[in-house]
């Protein structure tokens, strides 16, 4: 067995922005998160959804808006993280919960 894990280090002068400027709700959350970014993001970036081994597993564009959805319904259930580079000195990583879909 084989267990990998990503670590992120900070360089001189960049800063890690607080849970607080970035959010993603509802948290748990079933077939769609929203993720909310800091006024001032880029207005055109990638945004990356992370298993905890640190796989990526979808990536989704964000274009203009602060705001912007994503589907996870074919998310398996478990936790994930999303890191954001909000612009070469500002990073932020938060985490949300996929839970399962009962019929």
């Amino acid at each position: 067995t084989t267990a990998s894990y990503r670590t992120d280090a900070l360089g001189v002068g960049e800063e890690l922005l607080t849970h607080s400027q970035i959010s993603v709700y509802p948290n748990p959350a079933t077939n769609k998160i929203y993720v909310k970014l800091p006024k001032g993001s880029k207005p055109d970036m990638k945004i990356y959804i992370l298993d905890l081994q640190g796989k990526q597993v979808t990536q989704l564009i964000k274009t203009g808006s602060d705001e912007f959805s994503a589907d996870i319904r074919l998310l398996i259930p478990g936790e994930y993280v999303i890191p954001v580079k909000m612009n070469a000195t500002k990073y932020t990583t938060t985490k949300f919960i996929k839970t399962a879909t009962y019929h």
